[in-house]
């Protein structure tokens, strides 16, 4: 069971950061953060939501039914990204521009560092607080990540414009 969770781990980090690399790529330059912020708006949607609908799947019908429905979501998600463009940049990489030059630039480390425990917390969260309920005996626990995706979403959606408006640094 671990090695399918490791696995899955990889798909979904892969998936994110193609996910995110497109919507930069897409989103016109002077608005690239509140495209960001919008798009990291429907991702949070999915997190509050997703448990939502799975707890009510895997109750009525069982987990049969919800390993067909996630599966269903998972073949929907890949048609739908088919149709998206895919971009292209005609510039020439430059000499030092690779990803060992972003690991050697100290100005990013505290940008690696809030993304290191923010994610932590998250997975941590989205883990174990399934397993917390059911040993508390609570049942249904997507009360708190409809909670977590409310808050999150508003802080998106009122800040997400702060970067283009004030610049980024």
């Amino acid at each position: 069971p671990y090695l399918l969770r490791i696995l899955q781990g990889i798909a979904f980090a892969c998936a994110f950061t193609a996910a995110t690399t497109q919507a930069a790529d897409l989103a016109p330059i002077d608005r690239r953060a509140q495209a960001l912020g919008i798009f990291g708006v429907f991702t949070l949607i999915t997190h509050g939501l997703a448990v939502t609908v799975a707890e009510a799947i895997e109750s009525h019908f069982g987990f049969d039914a919800l390993f067909l429905a996630a599966s269903s979501f998972a073949l929907a998600s890949a048609a739908i990204f088919r149709g998206i463009p895919e971009t292209v940049h005609t510039h020439v990489e430059e000499k030092g521009s690779g990803l060992w030059t972003l690991f050697s630039a100290p100005a990013l480390y505290p940008t690696f560092l809030v993304s290191l425990v923010a994610g932590s917390a998250f997975g941590t969260a989205l883990t174990f607080v399934p397993v917390l309920g059911d040993a508390l005996h609570i049942g249904h626990v997507s009360v708190f990540f409809v909670a977590y995706m409310a808050s999150a979403v508003a802080v998106r959606l009122l800040g997400g414009r702060l970067a283009d408006t004030f610049g980024r640094r």
